[in-house]
This record gives C-alpha cells, sequence and structure tokens, in this order.
C-alpha cells in the first residue's frame, strides 16, 4: 500500500512564515499588479464607448438623409398648401428630423386657428409626414348693424366681416347672435351682452331651430348646388319657421322643417319650374304642409282653370259658410291660359281645406301638380 505523500513542504511554511514576521514588523505586504491593469482597461473601454456614441451623433446631426424633405398636405380648400406649412411651423425645415417632429403639438397649434376643425398629422416616411386638414367652410352670416357674423356648420363664429367687406354666403335673418358659438359654447352663456330675448323661445328650443335652420343650409348645399350663387337670404321666425330667398324667385316657406327629405324634394320641383317660380305671377311658395303644398297666385295672372276654381269655391263657402280656404292640386296649365280636360278633376289627395290666415293678402291659394312631382309621383 502507498502512502500518499504530503504537500506541505517547506517552501510553503518558509513564505507563511516570512509573511507573519513583515505583518508583525509593520510592513505591508506586496500587493498585485492585476486588479490595477483591469481597472485601467475599465477606463480605456469607457473612453471607447464615449468617442463612438460622440461620433454617431455628431455625423448623425449633419447627416441630411432623415431630415424632413417632404410635407403632404390634404384636405385644404380655404387655405393653401403652403399656407397650412407655413402655420405650422414648417416653413424652414431643412434641418429637422422627421422621427424628431412633435406632431401632436403641431396638429394642436393648427386647431387653434378658427378655420381649421381638426388637424391629423402622420409620419410616412424617415423624411415625409402628411398633414390632413379639415376645415371650417363659412355656410352663412348672421347680420348685425351691417357687421356680418359668418359661422360653420356647427354654428362656430368664424369671423366678423365689416359691412364694407365682401361675403360669398348667404344672411340670415330674426337670429340672435346669442345663439353662435365659440370655442363649442353658445356666445349667450358668456356674457350678458349676447343674452336672447326675453319674449324668446327657451334657450333650448331656440338651438334645436337654428340647427335646423343650419341642416337646411346644408342640404341646399347639398341638392341645389346650381342655384348656390342665386341664395341670398335664410330667415326664422319667432315661432321657428324658416323661409328661403333666392334671386328671381318667389320667397319659399318651409315652415319647422320637420319633413327635410319631402320638403326639399319639393323645394328642387318647384325651383325647376318656371311657371311656379314667375314672381310676377307668384307671391309665395308654401312648403310648410307636408300634406297639402300650395303657392299664392297674383290675382291679375289667374287662368281660366283657376278662375273657375275659385268662382266654384266661393259658391261653395257661401253654402256652407265655412270659414276655410280650399286647396286642390290641378294639372300644370300652360302659359298661355288653355284649360286641360283634367282641370276638373281632384288630385290623388283629394280635396284638402285649410284655415285662412288673417295676415296673408288675398291672393289666392292654388295647388299646382309639381309638387307631387316632386314627391316622386
Amino acid at each position: 500500500m502507498r502512502l500518499r505523500k504530503k504537500k506541505n513542504s517547506k517552501t510553503s511554511r518558509k513564505g507563511r512564515a516570512s509573511h507573519k514576521a513583515k505583518i508583525r514588523a509593520g510592513k505591508q505586504p506586496e500587493i498585485s499588479s492585476r486588479p490595477v491593469t483591469r481597472e485601467r482597461t475599465d477606463v480605456l473601454l469607457r473612453l471607447i464607448y464615449l468617442l463612438a456614441i460622440f461620433s454617431i451623433a455628431f455625423f448623425g446631426i449633419n447627416a441630411h438623409w432623415p431630415c424632413l424633405k417632404h410635407i403632404d398636405v390634404r384636405g385644404t380648400g380655404i387655405y393653401s398648401s403652403d399656407e397650412i406649412i407655413s402655420l405650422a411651423g414648417l416653413g424652414d425645415s431643412s434641418g429637422l428630423w422627421a422621427c424628431a417632429l412633435p406632431l401632436d403639438t403641431i396638429a394642436n397649434s393648427l386647431e387653434k386657428n378658427p378655420f381649421i376643425e381638426e388637424a391629423k398629422i402622420s409620419l410616412t416616411g424617415l423624411n415625409s409626414i402628411r398633414v390632413q386638414i379639415t376645415e371650417r367652410r363659412p355656410v352663412a352670416a348672421i347680420n348685425y348693424n351691417g357687421f356680418r357674423f359668418v359661422f360653420d356648420r356647427t354654428g362656430e363664429l368664424l369671423e366678423i366681416l365689416r359691412p364694407d367687406a365682401v361675403s360669398h354666403v348667404p344672411e340670415v335673418t330674426n337670429v340672435p347672435l346669442g345663439l353662435l358659438k365659440y370655442n363649442g359654447e353658445p356666445l349667450f352663456t358668456k356674457h350678458p351682452a349676447w343674452r336672447l330675448p326675453e319674449n324668446s323661445s327657451s334657450p333650448e328650443i331656440m338651438e334645436r331651430q337654428f340647427d335646423r335652420l343650419i341642416q337646411l343650409r346644408y342640404f341646399l348645399d347639398r341638392y341645389t348646388p346650381d342655384r348656390e350663387e342665386f341664395l341670398t337670404e335664410l330667415s326664422m321666425d319667432n315661432e321657428g319657421r324658416l323661409t328661403v330667398k333666392y334671386l328671381d324667385c318667389p320667397p319659399i316657406l318651409l315652415g319647422k322643417f320637420d319633413s327635410p327629405e319631402i320638403q326639399i324634394r319639393r323645394l328642387v320641383a318647384a325651383l325647376d319650374d318656371s311657371y311656379v317660380t314667375n314672381t310676377e305671377r307668384t307671391s309665395l311658395i308654401d312648403l310648410s304642409s307636408v300634406m297639402f303644398p300650395c303657392y299664392h297666385v297674383n290675382e291679375n295672372y289667374l287662368t281660366n282653370a283657376e278662375l273657375r276654381f275659385i268662382e266654384r269655391t266661393n259658391t261653395d263657402q257661401a253654402d256652407a259658410q265655412l270659414d276655410l280656404v280650399p286647396v286642390t292640386v290641378f294639372d300644370d296649365p300652360s302659359v298661355t291660359g288653355e284649360v286641360s280636360d283634367s282641370t276638373d278633376a281632384e288630385s290623388v289627395d283629394g280635396e284638402a281645406w285649410v284655415e285662412a290666415d288673417d295676415d296673408e293678402d288675398n291672393a289666392p291659394i292654388i295647388g299646382d301638380r309639381i309638387f307631387s312631382l316632386g314627391d316622386g309621383g
């Protein structure tokens, strides 16, 4: 059996003894130089890293490939693309990085413009962005002491035009200025000077009536674009009844505009009929009643068929002692006054009766087939 040799050699014992002796004598033992070398290496590596980062940043800032080079502006009508770029503060964007632009901040600054309803800015590439604009388009203006308060489809106040300024929108009459909005809130809630008339309806009712007027303006812009330049006035009375006025056309009464689709179809049909819109013959086109649309005719321009109808109606009224005015839908007689064979026939709606209005003039109320054509019949 072999005996294991002991590793405890004389050299080891002498080294430990020498180390203890030096400690007793107050001498510091020698320290290895390896930790010092590692610290120097770490410092050198950090310097290299910092130098690399600085170099990348320096060359990156002076590089031109990530800088903004293209701005795609869409949805403009009032402003041009260059004006939108200038309003966004991107006029001198040669040194700006597209990916580092504060897009939300730029969009919010654009929306502070009264003619910009919404702005969306998106990054479309490393050096390009897209600016999508939704403009507030003026639809009408309220005339107040010669100054015109222009507003959009939401009733938001856009600008105030001086009396000598040119305006391309129709005027709205009998509408309180307090119903207009500023920053989304009605003016009558902001200052006592804009309060609503004391004899008017409640603010909620008046706001609904004003919304219907704006809705009417939208329908007119959509369905009668060829007559946009001839639209001169929209009016609303104290009860919320709406009236439209065109050049060379009798006033068109739409009432409270409760059935916009039907009433707009009849309005378009009436505007397309030169016989009905003859201002010398017709004094008012009344489309306020969905069941019994009619128009008022001056007595000097009655056809033979209409004269026979009025004579027969007066006789019936005298016999029945009724304080009512009949309304019948006739076939459209020719301008020459010839009477068709279907003149005496009743309309598809039959003979209707409406109460006489004491405020109206003495012009007879006559029906016409043009309104049934407006219904698609």
